[in-house]
């Protein structure tokens, strides 16, 4: 129970990081949140906003990216046997 509620503050600032910092924070955030949270989802959303947010072009390359980081942070975390 208290892991889901870290979870949800830090989705929070998140959400709130794409309004008010610049977007390689917010990346950066949510690199960080897929190495600490077991399937952290929420990367996938986060760079689909960031896509809709600041992307010029057709082509969603950051949403891209957010799917390859999550199936790389979940390959490192098998790696490295990091269980939570």
């Amino acid at each position: 129970m208290k892991d889901r509620g870290t979870r949800i503050l830090f989705d929070i600032v998140l959400l709130i990081s794409l309004g008010i910092l610049p977007w390689w924070i917010t990346a950066i955030l949510a690199v960080g949140g897929a190495l600490y949270f077991p399937r952290f989802y929420e990367i996938i959303i986060v760079g689909a906003i960031i896509d809709g947010l600041y992307s010029l072009y057709i082509v969603p390359w950051t949403t891209i990216a957010a799917i390859i980081l999550f199936i790389l942070s979940r390959i490192v975390r098998g790696i490295l046997r990091i269980e939570r």
